[in-house]
């Protein structure tokens, strides 16, 4: 197995290369390791209007969406 290569540091992301369920996702695994947040899930199902919103997760007290 050849070991995989690396191109050395990012100056940033490139958010705008992933496809919208990949950015979903990330945004999802970004959520759940947010101290205080619990229950991080992601928001509706495809097709659904969502008004925007991806991800939601409810507050350290569970009664405010985040």
């Amino acid at each position: 197995m050849t070991p995989a290569t690396t191109l050395g540091k990012l100056d940033r992301l490139p958010l705008e290369e992933l496809l919208w369920e990949d950015f979903e996702r990330l945004q999802w695994r970004m959520l759940r390791d947010v101290e205080g947040l619990r229950e991080a899930q992601i928001y509706g199902d495809r097709g659904q209007s969502q008004f925007g919103i991806d991800v939601a997760a409810k507050g350290h007290l569970g009664t405010h969406p985040a």
